[in-house]
C-alpha cells in the first residue's frame, strides 16, 4: 500500500493545491494523478474497515438480539391469543392493563387479484372497463427515429411540425480519470 505523502515533491507543498494550485504539463499532471491515486487507495481502505467493523457490530446486535426477538415473539403469542378469547367471550375490542393497551379490530374483507393476465381477460370479455387502468406516459425509446433537433427546436421528422413539451438538453462533455 502506498503512503499518500510518498509522492509530495517539497517544492509543490508550499502551493495551497486544493485553491491555487494549476496543472500546467505533464510533470504536474503527473504528480496531481498520483496524488488522486493515493486519495482513492485510502478512500478505499477506509470502505473495506467500515465494512468490517459495520459486519462486526450487525453480528453482534443479531445475537444480542435473538433471544430478546423470540421472548417478544412468545409474549406477543400469549397476549394476541388473550385478545381474541376476551373479543369472543365479552366481546371487548380494548383491553386497558396498567402496563399497556390491548385492541382488537375487524377488517372489512379485500378483494385481491392473484392472476393479473386471467382478470384483464376477463375484464375486457365482459367489457367491465372501468375495472381496467391504461397508464399513459411518453414512450422516450421512440425520440431518436421520430424527432429531429433543429437548433433549440424539436420537430416531428415527418412532418417538420415543431414537438410541443420538450426541451433540448445539450450535449454534455465527459471527463473520465483512471488512476492506478
Amino acid at each position: 500500500m502506498e503512503n499518500i505523502h510518498e509522492f509530495e515533491d517539497p517544492a509543490l507543498d508550499a502551493i495551497e493545491f486544493k485553491e491555487a494550485f494549476k496543472v500546467l504539463d505533464d510533470s504536474g499532471a503527473t504528480w496531481a494523478i498520483r496524488k488522486l491515486s493515493a486519495i482513492r487507495m485510502k478512500l478505499m481502505e477506509n470502505t473495506e474497515i467500515y465494512s468490517q467493523e459495520l459486519n462486526r457490530i450487525n453480528q453482534w446486535l443479531e445475537k444480542a438480539n435473538n433471544k430478546l426477538e423470540k421472548d417478544e415473539n412468545y409474549f406477543v403469542g400469549l397476549l394476541t391469543d388473550y385478545a381474541y378469547r376476551v373479543r369472543v367471550k365479552d366481546n371487548r375490542k380494548t383491553i386497558t392493563l396498567p402496563h399497556g393497551v390491548i385492541k382488537s379490530r375487524v377488517s372489512a374483507p379485500k378483494v385481491k387479484v392473484d392472476d393479473a393476465e386471467v382478470f384483464l381477460g376477463w375484464a375486457k370479455a365482459t367489457e367491465a372497463n372501468e375495472l381496467i387502468r391504461v397508464r399513459e406516459e411518453p414512450a422516450v425509446s421512440t425520440f431518436k427515429e421520430l424527432f429531429d433537433i433543429v437548433g433549440d427546436k424539436v420537430v416531428l421528422r415527418a412532418t417538420g411540425e415543431v414537438v410541443q413539451g420538450v426541451t433540448v438538453v445539450p450535449e454534455a462533455t465527459s471527463i473520465t480519470i483512471e488512476s492506478e
